[in-house]
This record gives structure tokens, sequence and C-alpha cells, in this order.
């Protein structure tokens, strides 16, 4: 069966998906960090910043579906782990729970943007000792969004 997708359900808006490329490392035990996504995949408008402030930041107002995970890098003493999506410097979708080792948290969220002056970040938290970091990676600790609905 072959599904057609309605030209009305299309949109050419803003899209990207960015992560992080090596491990970031220096977390601070149950701190909420903001991520350092530093590589992009693709970036269709410009309007991620994979070089300073590692946020989403589109010009186009609009709903958007946000996804982003982080996984965390080797320590075996790491006890919990957080995801979140942070709009404009508040938390507006959180995922945490107990884990054991090195493991991934994802979290999503459709989010309101205007347009202006509204940007999003991926933040995560590791609960644990020793070298507590972010795993790097294609694919591994990223997040990407795209324009649903104007």
């Amino acid at each position: 069966m072959t599904t057609t997708v309605p030209p009305s359900l299309l949109t050419s808006g803003p899209a990207f998906s960015a992560y992080r490329a090596t491990d970031q490392t220096g977390m601070s035990s149950a701190t909420w960090t903001k991520v350092q996504l530093n590589t992009e995949t693709f970036d269709t408008a410009g309007a991620f910043d994979n070089a300073t402030n590692y946020r989403f930041a589109p010009l186009v107002s609009g709903y958007y579906q946000i996804n982003g995970s982080v996984q965390s890098a080797g320590a075996s003493s790491v006890v919990a782990l957080g995801a979140a999506i942070y709009k404009n410097g508040t938390a507006v979708a959180t995922s945490y729970a107990p884990i054991a080792g090195s493991s991934v948290m994802a979290v999503s969220a459709v989010v309101f943007l205007n347009g202006s002056t509204d940007y999003v970040e991926l933040w995560g938290h590791i609960n644990g000792t020793g070298a507590l970091s972010f795993t790097g990676g294609a694919g591994v600790t990223q997040m990407s969004g795209v324009l649903i609905q104007a």
C-alpha cells in the first residue's frame, strides 16, 4: 500500500539536525548542563547556532516538533540521566530516570516559537561520581526540529 502525503501537510519551513561531535566532558553531578551541539547534519534555514550559543532560533513563527537525546559516556557510577528541551532558558519538556552505566535518555515536545526572539536548546543531567560526560557522535547526543504548522 502506498501512502501519499497531501500537499497541505508538507512544509518548506525551517528544519535542522545537530549533534555533539566528541564527548562533552567536565559535567557536574546532579546539575542541568547545556549540551554543546557543535556539528550540524543539516540546517535548512541557517537557524541553528553550532558555534556560540548551541541553539535553534528560527525566523519563522509556528509550532515545531523538537526531539533530543543525551547519552552518558563511560562512567559506571552513573545512577540517573536526564534530557530536557529548554525554551528561552526554561525547561518545557523533561525526561529523567534512574540508570546503570552508559544509557540514552530521549525527550520530545511540540513547541511554539515566535520567529523573532524565541529559541530552544538541549540540556542534559547526569547524577553520578567520577568523570561524567555526554557521549559524542552522530545520532547519539543530538537534537532535531522541524516546523509542523505555521
